[in-house]
């Protein structure tokens, strides 16, 4: 029996560690134990009893690179309890800043995360040559993400213009041209980025299950499964059950008693924007390129549409009620769930998507070692970290959840 340990996996978003045993002879994986020890962060805890005014603010704050996935989601979880209807140019520009702060996400862990392990560098810091145009590529896309963050929402990073309601600062019409014009610059990066990876060499670990929103939408639908499986986002408790596991910060969810994977992979086959990309794990990062393109894209077709005008922030119908939203982040579903009582918030749940996508890590790992068994120990390590960065983890987001609770005796 051997052991292989990677005390820290590099190239992600947090801290997680791994332990794996197996037989080579026999080709069978012992122990998988994929661990975040991610300090736990309490974020619902912190929520609960303060005025639903400060909710995405607070919300917002889970994490640097999915702020405003967590600060639109948890506005919109918040307008569903309290009976807040806001206009279409709002949605119009909630989309934009969504889209903008994906597509900007994305590119980021493309160019600096993923592709130096296909082309055999240990970091883009170290891409000389034509593979320095590759940086250079990105910067530019994502540059224009962080633009239309900044024009939309007050700042590149926790954007404040955004509120329950409305928005408290409009773009100009200036502003809007001149975002449009950087998209068009950047479109054919964004087409060389899906080319790029489609030359890559990828190995295969097929992902037997996946959920996405089913309806082309980032901030609104259905929850569907690869399996035929749709449900409304009020009911994702019926379907979706969450696990506390000793051993890691991060909670275990299972759809149907059984690991599923949700991001770039699960919308494209999900919405059956296939182009080639199979149910392959490490095709996420295909996957990721083409939505790169889609958001660039929609975001052209908003811009072209818009048409700014003043209005006035929509306020509650209500004080109490209860808001669950199911958005698409750039890793996958993310669930906002608060109860609200004459203003305050009596009960939290946010499932990010990473901690939906853990137990599945681990179960791709058990699949894919079987076919890497004959490498030396050093490249298996370097496999396995390759297939858990396909998913893009975000494990800061993921230990945010548990409760503290301390009892004096």
């Amino acid at each position: 029996m051997e052991e292989i340990k990677i005390k820290h996996i590099t190239k992600i978003e947090g801290h997680a560690k791994l332990k794996v045993k197996f037989d080579r002879k026999t080709k069978k994986v012992k122990v998988c134990s994929l661990d975040v020890f991610e300090s736990p962060r309490y974020f619902e805890s912190m929520i609960k009893g303060r005025s639903y005014k400060e909710v995405p603010y607070l919300a917002g704050r889970i994490c640097g690179i999915c702020n405003v996935a967590h600060l639109i989601g948890s506005t919109l979880a918040v307008e569903k309890a309290l009976g807040i209807e806001v206009s279409e140019q709002t949605r119009a520009l909630r989309e934009l800043l969504v889209l903008g702060a994906l597509f900007h996400s994305h590119v980021l862990h493309l160019y600096f995360l993923a592709l130096p392990d296909y082309l055999g560098y240990s970091s883009a810091l170290d891409m000389k040559g034509k593979d320095s145009n590759h940086v250079k590529r990105c910067l530019r896309i994502k540059e224009v993400g962080n633009e239309i963050v900044r024009s939309v929402g007050g700042r590149s990073i926790h954007p404040v213009t955004s509120v329950i309601g409305g928005f408290t600062r409009l773009p100009g019409h200036g502003e809007l041209k001149k975002l449009k014009n950087k998209l068009l610059n950047v479109r054919k990066d964004a087409e060389k980025t899906v080319e790029l990876f489609k030359t890559l060499n990828f190995p295969e670990v097929e992902v037997k299950e996946l959920l996405a929103l089913n309806q082309g939408s980032f901030l609104e639908g259905n929850v569907a499964s690869l399996s035929g499986v749709v449900f409304e986002p009020e009911e994702y408790k019926k379907y979706l059950k969450e696990k506390i596991v000793s051993r890691s910060t991060a909670k275990h969810v299972t759809f149907k008693g059984k690991s599923f994977m949700v991001g770039p992979l699960a919308r494209v086959n999900v919405r059956n924007m296939l182009n080639g990309v199979k149910k392959n794990v490490f095709y996420a990062n295909l996957a990721r390129a083409m939505e790169v393109t889609q958001c660039i894209d929609r975001c052209i077709e908003i811009l072209d549409k818009l048409e700014i005008k003043n209005e006035r922030i929509k306020k509650p119908k209500k004080l109490s009620g209860e808001g669950i939203s199911i958005t698409e982040a750039p890793r996958g579903l993310l669930i906002h769930h608060y109860k609200i009582r004459r203003g305050k918030v009596t009960y939290v749940n946010i499932i990010p998507p990473t901690t939906m996508n853990v137990k599945n890590m681990e179960d791709a790992i058990k699949q894919f070692i079987p076919k890497i068994i004959n490498l030396s120990n050093e490249r298996i390590r370097n496999e396995i970290e390759k297939l858990i960065r396909a998913y893009d983890p975000c494990f800061s987001c993921s230990a945010h959840f548990l409760e503290l609770e301390l009892v004096k005796k």
